[in-house]
Parts: structure tokens; sequence; C-alpha cells
């Protein structure tokens, strides 16, 4: 199948849509609309988060992505200036004890905003934006005041946050009516425990205010989620008329009542409120949440339950959450933090039932009717499959008369013909033709088949679906195995598979994984049973496409994969600015002693090439601190010299050259090599570490370099941080290679390298280097997290930094990581590489 992977440039600056939406019942018959919900994420990293229109199946009409750390609420359809209208409220936070920023949006049918509302003094809540029919709107706030709670048996110095509602004229600004709940709801109303403490930072939240609506006869209706009551507020004079439930009910409440923790009141007509009402706050009052129609008589002073809806997993909702009554008698229910939304039949009966992605929650959820008409024309993008096919996206964000598509192509962008045609299938059309075709364009038609909408022409070479595809590995039983695969596009989700079923993270057979649903799936302690092939499902906008697939073969060989040789290479300066090369010998289950010889080039370097050599390199190894041997000048020692051809280091250009060996026996533990000027000196140099064990001795016991780092001055030019090092044995080995810059702030270094650009470039057997990845900002990715503690790596903190990473498992052979600054800053870097078993 073609894939909806696409660059951001044809969703008008998005950069991510919301994970696939899952159907889990759809028996209809439903009611006439679409679906509106505020995607936002309840543990998901990396969000794509902001208001969202789709269709029965789940399919994507229009989105609009919000900035990080912003969601959009109660999002729907609505009127002003007697027109429908999108409405809802963006901020970064609701029912905040703290101040935020909250604006209200108008948007017309092109999707343009046409007005915003803000609180009058206080910052709005995001709870609530119901426009009335005198082109007002009703906003709720969080207000915090100082106040005595000693009669609750709170500190009589403690903070309250109260609720206040506004009206707000929304041409104007101009404020209409205010009410304060602490003038006239006590704090023994509420429910909510009240804390031994109240400081400003966490006041006493007595009320929570979620739900203002307008009651039949234009006054107000309030819900106030910790007292259990419904306001009825005099819109004129702010008294309040009765208050339905709570502790100070002025209803006698029939059987079935009263409601606890609820949400979103309305009335139904004169005499009947629809309420969705949770029935519990983290502890269940009812073991399920359901939507409650309440028959209020206000000259008896009665209440009966009519009705009451429960979905039948007996869902229980501890927060947020929505009902909507809809003209052919349904009901449509958000089930607001489970991130669940169905529809049930006038009967109650459940028609459709839709899970939100994992991690995704709505505050609340409607259906409405809508017409949307985007001022932006047709987006088309193209990529190339991996059989040479095309797959053409067609993309109108929001345009809801699109029932068709038609894809154009020809050798000019002024002489192309039809070559092939869609139903609408959501936001992102995906269309595979045969290639290839030099030029693509797509036509929106309508359902009379009219056109509505035509792109831009585009013109190859088109990217392929997936840049990066899963490589084929060979490793030891008992390592650990990384597979990488990259989409084109905008923000996919990933499926990994094995021999064609879904992976899941946790133990599989007889290893642990980790990213199964992630761009690279880690496999650690591998086992025979986890041969076999290995491939990955990208998706997006409910299209997908499946990479190459990758096989795993795992060997019981002792020739497992390791690090053989490892190098650093840097300008050395004077005092504080020598090389230092840290590594370490050992690993698990290993005991004995390590072979390595150590050299530091300066003056043989040049037969490469490389100028500005240090003329004269002295090389010192400590271990903790305390030097074990040192050399300044090798003198053509035949010991280094044999030792150095037997592990197939590059000859040095003399023996009375001025470069410096070691030839060691090391036990288990860390060490450092330090390379400055003997005379003080400063120039290019190079140091290196190489295991010496022939591999015809290894045993699974035979310890091994386990790490690498290497610490200098990054310049520009040819002055960059360069480590190198050898992958021996007979399989792949699994690194974890890093270049540190702000990370290194926390050890009290200064000047360091602001954006380092990590690049791994293997070696190839005719001189040349082939780029293998690159990393510019780690973003707090969690496998490289936990892989840096696992080998014991020092913590990154903060995933902003500018830090960069790479995790990747790489068969035998010849590498180097290159550190340099991606905006051609300089500053002090650190590169290390680790063995990831």
């Amino acid at each position: 199948m073609a894939l909806g992977l696409v660059p951001a440039l044809r969703l008008a600056a998005q950069t991510a849509v919301p994970p696939p939406v899952t159907i889990l019942q759809d028996t209809g018959p439903l009611a006439d609309g679409f679906i509106f919900i505020g995607a936002e994420p309840t543990a998901v990293p990396n969000p794509a988060q902001g208001p969202e229109i789709l269709d029965n199946q789940g399919r994507i009409v229009w989105f609009s992505p919000l900035p990080a750390g912003q969601v959009a609420t109660d999002f729907r359809v609505q009127t002003y200036l007697g027109n429908p209208v999108l409405t809802y409220s963006q901020s970064s936070a609701y029912g905040s004890a703290t101040q935020v920023t909250t604006v209200d949006y108008i948007l017309d049918n092109t999707y343009s905003v046409i007005a915003k509302v803000q609180g009058s003094v206080f910052n709005a809540d995001q709870h609530e934006f119901q426009l009335t029919p005198q082109n007002t709107a009703l906003i709720d706030i969080y207000n915090t005041v100082q106040t005595d709670l000693s009669s609750v048996g709170g500190p009589v110095n403690g903070y309250v946050t109260e609720a206040v509602v506004q009206e707000i004229d929304v041409a104007t600004g101009a404020l209409l009516l205010e009410w304060h709940s602490l003038a006239n709801v006590p704090l023994s109303e509420s429910y909510y425990p009240v804390p031994s403490a109240a400081p400003l930072s966490a006041p006493y939240d007595y009320f929570h205010i979620n739900s203002v609506k307008l009651d039949t006869d234009g006054n107000i209706l309030v819900s106030s989620r910790h007292t259990w009551t419904v306001y009825k507020i005099n819109r004129t004079t702010g008294a309040i008329i009765w208050r339905l439930g709570g502790k100070k009910s002025d209803f006698t409440l029939g059987a079935g009542l009263p409601f606890a923790w609820q949400h979103d009141v309305e009335a139904v007509d004169s005499t009947t409120l629809r309420i969705f009402d949770n029935e519990s706050d983290g502890v269940p009052v009812m073991p399920y949440s359901r939507v409650v129609w309440v028959s209020h008589d206000d000259t008896a002073m009665t209440a009966t339950l009519l009705q009451a809806i429960v979905h039948p997993a007996q869902l229980s909702v501890y927060a947020e959450g929505s009902a909507q009554s809809l003209a052919n008698g349904d009901t449509f229910v958000e089930w607001g933090i489970l991130g669940r939304y169905s529809e049930f039949n006038s009967a109650g009966q459940l028609l459709y039932d839709v899970g939100e992605a994992k991690g995704y929650s709505s505050y609340r959820g409607y259906r409405f009717a809508w017409t949307g008409a985007p001022t932006t024309t047709p987006a088309a993008v193209v990529l190339q499959n991996a059989d040479g096919s095309l797959a053409v996206h067609a993309v109108w964000n929001g345009a809801t008369q699109v029932a068709s598509w038609e894809v154009l192509g020809g050798d000019a962008p002024g002489a192309l013909s039809v070559i092939g045609t869609a139903q609408w299938n959501g936001l992102d059309t995906a269309i595979t033709i045969a290639g290839p075709v030099g030029n693509i364009q797509v036509v929106a038609l309508d359902s009379a088949g009219g056109t509505i909408g035509t792109s831009a022409a585009v013109s190859g070479p088109f990217a392929a679906v997936f840049p990066t595809q899963p490589q084929p590995q060979t490793i030891a039983a008992g390592d650990t195995v990384v597979f990488h695969a990259a989409a084109s596009g905008s923000s996919p989700s990933y499926q990994w598979l094995f021999n064609g079923s879904p992976v899941s993270n946790g133990m599989f057979n007889g290893a642990t994984v980790s990213g199964a649903t992630a761009s690279t799936l880690v496999i650690s302690g591998a086992t025979a049973a986890n041969a076999g092939s290995y491939s990955c499902v990208a998706s997006n906008l409910g299209n997908s496409a499946t990479s190459n697939a990758a096989t795993l073969a795992v060997s019981a060989t002792a020739d497992a994969g390791r690090l053989a040789d490892i190098s650093c290479r840097s300008a050395v300066g004077a005092g504080d600015g020598a090389l230092i090369i840290g590594f370490a010998v050992g690993g698990q289950r290993t005991s004995g002693t390590e072979p390595a010889p150590l050299r530091a080039s300066g003056p043989s370097l040049a037969q490469f090439g490389v100028s500005g050599v240090l003329p004269d390199p002295e090389l010192q190894l400590f271990s903790s601190n305390v030097i074990l041997a040192a050399n300044s000048g090798w003198a053509g020692n035949s010991v280094i010299a044999a030792a150095a051809t037997a592990v197939g280091a590059f000859p040095w250009s003399s023996g009375s050259s001025l470069d410096s060996a070691l030839a060691e026996s090391l036990d288990a533990g860390p060490f450092s090599a330090v390379i400055s000027g003997a005379s003080g000196d400063t120039g290019v140099a190079l140091g290196e570490v190489y295991d010496a064990a022939p591999a015809s001795t290894r045993v699974t016991a035979t310890p091994r370099l386990v790490n690498l780092s290497g610490r200098a001055q990054v310049g520009t030019g040819s002055n960059v941080l360069i480590a190198g090092f050898v992958v021996a044995g007979t399989t792949a080995e699994t690194v974890l290679i890093r270049g540190s810059g702000p990370a290194l702030a926390q050890f009290g270094v200064s000047g360091a390298l602001p954006d380092p650009l990590l690049q791994l470039q293997r070696s190839n057997a005719d001189g040349t280097t082939t780029l293998l990845q690159s990393d510019a900002g780690w973003n707090g990715d969690a496998q490289i997290a936990a892989t840096a503690a696992a080998v014991g790596a020092f913590s990154w903190g903060a995933s902003a930094s500018g830090d960069s990473a790479l995790l990747v498992t790489l068969p035998p052979g010849a590498y180097t990581a290159e550190i340099s600054g991606a905006s051609g800053d300089t500053g002090v870097s650190l590169v290390e590489v680790y063995d990831v078993r």
C-alpha cells in the first residue's frame, strides 16, 4: 500500500498529525456529521496535539497542530453572527493554580481566525468557551486568593482557587457579567479534601468549575466538580437561583441520584439537565461513569433520574468527559481522560465505539455537520516505492467537499493527462501509480465530478518512502542488535514485525525488546529463537508502507564482534589542551589481562597529507590518576614495531621519528592516555589503543576494549574531533556513540561546543569513506538514555540539550565518528564509543 508519509510543506507548515484512532465497534446507523476532538497527550513524548476533525472511519479531515506544550480544548461547531463557526480554547494548562494565558478562538469555514476572546483582568481557563445567541461568550476562570481556611480544617493563611464566570462581548471585548464563587458558595460545600497546607503554589481547589452554559430561560448553569453541584445563576444579578445536588441541594433527590465529580452540564429543555457523571476523582463513588438525564421540578423542588447511559465496558472516567444530544435522538459521548468516544441510540444501545491513540485523550468530544472551504490549494507530494512505483499523496487540509482525486502525469508540467484516480481517503489520500513519471499534479473533484481544486505540478526525481532501510545482521548469542528504519514524511508511527507478526516491548523469545513501536528496534540478549526476518511498518494519516525485510542470524561463536582498535585524532594544545583518550578494558564475565599497544602519532601523520602535526607527542598512561607508563619518542623500539605489525597498525615513517608508544598488558578497569607536546608544542596528533589478543586464542572470558572516549578542542576545517574504531571478530557489534558539548557544563568545562554534529563513517577498502548515519541533537531519545545508563555513561539530563548520539549495530570493519560544530562553531567536545552487550 502507498504510504501517507509526506513532508510538512504539503500540510501548510504542519509538522505532525496524531496517530490514528481505532474503530472498536460500528454497528450504526449513526447520526450525520463529522467528529470533533482536541487531541491532547496524556503520556506521549513529542506529541502531535491540536483541534482535529475526523469522519466515522477515523480518517482525519482537518488538523491544526499547536506548539509544543499547548493544548486545544472544547473544540466544536457553534454559531456566531448567524453563521456556523469553529471554536476552541488554547493554553498550556487548564484548571491550573498558576495563571496561564488562554485564548479562545473563533474560525470561519475557511479556517481563518475571525475573533479571539480572553478574560477581562483575569486569565481565562480552558474548561469552557460557550457562545450565546447574543454573540457574547461565557468563559470560566480559576482565580487564586488568600483565604482563612480554618473553618474547614485548613490553615488560617491559606490560599484557595475560586471559580469566576465572565460574559464577554465578542466583538468589543467588553465585560458584561462577572460572578465569583467565594462570594456565593462557602468552602464547606466542597467534597474535595482540605490540605493541611495550602500555599500559593498549591492552593485549595474547593470548587473546580468545568461547565458554564445557558439554561433555556437565559440564566446560567454552572457545574462545580468538587461540590458535586449544578448552580443556576441569575444572569443579571449573579444570585444563585437554586442548587441541584451536593451538600446544600435545593431539590429532594430521587433514586439513582446524586451525581459526583461531574462534567458538562447542559439544559435539554426547561425541566431536564443532561450531565456527564464521572462518579470518580480517582477513587470511584460508583464503579462506572455514566451520562444522566435529570428532571427537575422547580415548584415541588424534586429531582428525578430519567435515564442513564453506561458503557458496556463500565468505563470509569476520573477526569474530563462530555455528552451531546444529536438530532436523530442519539447521544455522543467523549470518555475524557480515557481517550475514547462513543455513540448510543435513543434506547441507550452502543452503536459506535472508538479508541483514541494510546497516550492521547480529549477533554470533550462532539459530532457536528460542517462544510470546510480552506483558502489554500491542494498539494501533491510524490514518493518512490521500492518497486519503482510512485506513491502520490493528495492533500487538502479541511476541504470537506472532496469526493475523489485525479492524478495527472507527463513528461512536461504543461502537458499532463490523467494517469490515476482514487476516492478521497482522508486528509492525505495516497494513490499508487506506475513509474517512472516526470511530473505529477492532483485535482480535487466533488461528488458531481466537478473540479474544485488543483495542485501545483511537482517534478521528479522523487524521494524514497524508506530512505533508511533496516540492514541484515549477524550477532553472537547473548549480544544486542539494533535495527533502524526511517520513513519519509511527517512524524510517522512505526510497528516492527518479526516474521510478519507484530513485535511488542518486553521479553521476546528469551531476549528483551525495546522500541517495538519506534523507528529503532533494540533486541538485548538475543537467542537463537530471535533469528528471523525483521521489517518495519510506518503509518501516517491512515496509510502505511512496509520496509525491506532484514534477516537476523544469531551465532554461537566465541570470536564475537568487539572493539579491537580505538583511536582519536584532534588538535593538541598547550596546558589543558592535551588530547585525552579514555578507554576501559573488561566486559561481563571476563577475566585476566589484555595485551594493549598504545601509540601517539604526530610526525608520522605527515605521510597522509596532514598538516600542522604535533612534532613531539608525549604519551602518558594513567589509571585512577596514577601514571602507569610514559614515552616520548619510540626510538625504533623493536617490540613496539612488532606489536604494531601484529595488530595491523600503519607503519611509522622512521625509527628516529618522535612519535611515541607503549606496549602494555592491562588488567580490567578504566584508563586514560594523555597526549601533549613534550616541549609545549601544539599540533594535530593521533592516539591509538589496540586489542592485541590473537583471535585464535580468544574465548568468551577474554577481556576486551569496552569503551573509548576522547576530549579535545573542536575547531573548523580539518581541526575536528575524530574517533576511530575497528569492529573485529566474525559477528556484528552494537555500539553507542555520543558527542557531548553542552552536557560538559555540569563538570565545570568552559567553552564547550554548543552544537556537536556527530557523523559516523565507514572506511572502505579503496580508501574512501561512506557516511552511515549522523545526528545533531539527541532530543531526549528514550533508547539512547536507557542504553547510556546501562553502559555507565554519565547522564545528559535535559532532553533539549544539543548533545548528539547514535545507537547502531555494525558488521566487522573500520569506522570513524567525527565531531564538528553543526553551525561551524568551535569549542570543547567529548566523543565516546561504548560496547553494548
